[in-house]
């Protein structure tokens, strides 16, 4: 068949046609250099392989590049704010939940098409609005929620025939002299739970806030003057929580001798502790082959409504950053379920999304996790490593029996409101 010459030049246009409209589709598909970023990310326990697989559509659709810096926990707030004062730092970093008091200014709030105070209501359980919300501003988005909880040896609780874990402090303290074995020196062989002193019980500072939250203290109230002096609620709490390490107490079960208690519970020489699920890495790394298990936290035998602890952290946006839009698009593609799914497969931490949560129900630990990021609390302040000193001084104090409970606690509560003062 042969064309005329009108033909082949509709012909060749056609094509030349199409040839062109290909290279304008492929040129518009790829990332415009102009418009790319690239956003330096400070973190803290994440594998910096992990957060750089989570980003990489985000990073191949737009064309930006992450640097991900990974600090020391120790030294991680201090290095923040050194880094924010000299106008420089992050675009993205990890934000405790409990700094939103001390450190909003220095965090641009995320864009309304992203999230809103509504959306985060919606998605997330209670905790989330309360530590990352403020007015209408979004301040910072978690992908997990860590909570306090049980961690149990069966094998220690069956050699003292007691045959379930603890649902109640009561049933704790009642279980803690068959659980005990003490020599005739008085050395501690086996303890029944690392509780009593703040020297070597992980997170005790944590641990005693909530058995005064537990006991009907919100620690603050709305106008952040500390209330936990004004009833029992503090004095009840840390007496509880040094009765343990009283040698003349009934339920004497730790002493300073032992090391650290998650390390304890992993070398098999205390039946129950009390942790977080990122404190499942400790354990594994001192016994890979240690056989525990997870409970829901203990509750007040008389109380109607769980109350759990929460220590976490979410990703936020520097104030001054000049790449603040692709770092919040950064965050929001990191929270999106199959993202925030991957991460907590990943980190063997409960995700933060209530629709994820859901999804754990039949993995036996992590279960225990989701179940208390619906009920956690926490409580602002305005500066954690001092708080948690405070906390730990007044343990010490109580154990030392240098004064009465009720003049520790207030002495914890002036200090505590000095702080508050200072931060306004």
């Amino acid at each position: 068949m042969q064309f005329s010459q009108r033909q082949l030049l509709i012909i060749g246009a056609a094509i030349l046609g199409i040839i062109a409209i290909f290279f304008i589709v492929t040129i518009g598909l790829r990332p415009d250099k102009s418009q790319t970023a690239e956003l330096v990310v400070w973190g803290l326990f994440d594998d910096p392989e992990l957060f750089s697989s989570l980003a990489k559509p985000h990073l191949q659709e737009t064309g930006n590049k992450i640097i991900y810096v990974q600090k020391n926990p120790a030294t991680y707030e201090e290095e923040l704010l050194n880094a924010l004062a000299a106008g420089s730092g992050p675009d993205v970093f990890m934000f405790k939940n409990s700094w939103l008091l001390r450190h909003y200014d220095k965090v641009k709030p995320a864009p309304e098409n992203l999230f809103t105070p509504q959306s985060i209501q919606e998605n997330y359980p209670q905790i989330v609005a309360r530590d990352f919300v403020s007015g209408d501003s979004v301040y910072g988005i978690p992908l997990f929620i860590d909570t306090l909880a049980l961690f149990y040896n069966q094998d220690l609780l069956d050699q003292g025939a007691v045959p379930f874990p603890p649902k109640t402090w009561e049933e704790l303290v009642e279980m803690t002299p068959k659980l005990t074995r003490i020599n005739e020196r008085r050395d501690i062989l086996y303890s029944a739970v690392a509780l009593g002193s703040a020297q070597n019980v992980s997170h005790a500072a944590d641990i005693l806030a909530l058995l005064m939250i537990q006991a009907g203290s919100n620690i603050v109230d709305d106008n952040f003057n500390v209330t936990f002096q004004r009833t029992k609620a503090g004095t009840e709490a840390l007496n509880f929580f040094t009765q343990f390490a009283k040698p003349k107490n009934k339920i004497y079960t730790w002493d300073d001798k032992f090391d650290g208690s998650i390390e304890e519970f992993a070398r098999g020489k205390v039946a129950m502790v009390l942790g977080y699920a990122s404190d499942i890495q400790t354990i594994r790394a001192v016994s890979p082959y240690f056989n525990f298990k997870v409970t829901l936290m203990p509750q007040p035998q008389d109380s109607t409504l769980r109350k759990d602890y929460a220590s976490y952290w979410g990703l936020a946006v520097r104030k001054q950053s000049k790449k603040a839009d692709a770092a919040w698009n950064l965050v929001s593609f990191l929270s999106q379920n199959e993202q925030a799914e991957a991460f907590a497969r990943k980190t063997n931490l409960a995700p933060a999304k209530r629709l994820l949560l859901n999804n754990l129900r039949n993995q036996p630990i992590m279960d225990i996790f989701s179940k208390q990021a619906y009920t956690a609390v926490s409580w602002p302040q305005p500066d954690s490593n001092l708080i948690e000193r405070i906390f730990k001084n007044g343990i010490a104090d109580a154990l030392a029996e240098k004064e009465p409970l009720d003049s520790i606690v207030t002495g914890m509560a002036n200090e505590i409101d000095e702080i508050f003062k200072k931060a306004f």
